[in-house]
C-alpha cells in the first residue's frame, strides 16, 4: 500500500479531480438541457395539434350544420 501512496503525487491527483468533477458537472447540465428542450417541443407540438384538431372539428361542423 505504501508503494502505491509513493507512486501519485498529490497536485495531480488534485487537478485530476478538478477536472473530473467539472465533466460530471458539465454532462448534467446537458441532461438537463436536453429534458428541458424535449417538454418545450412536446409542449408546442402537443399545443399545434390540439389547435388541428379545433380547426378540423369547426370545418366539419360548417360543412353539415345538421349533425
Amino acid at each position: 500500500m505504501n508503494m502505491l501512496t509513493l507512486l501519485v503525487n498529490n497536485a495531480d491527483l488534485l487537478k485530476s479531480l478538478e477536472i473530473m468533477w467539472k465533466g460530471v458537472v458539465a454532462i448534467f447540465v446537458v441532461i438537463a438541457l436536453i429534458i428541458i428542450v424535449t417538454k418545450i417541443v412536446n409542449k408546442v407540438c402537443v399545443n399545434i395539434d390540439m389547435k388541428r384538431e379545433e380547426r378540423e372539428k369547426e370545418k366539419g361542423n360548417q360543412s353539415n350544420p345538421n349533425q
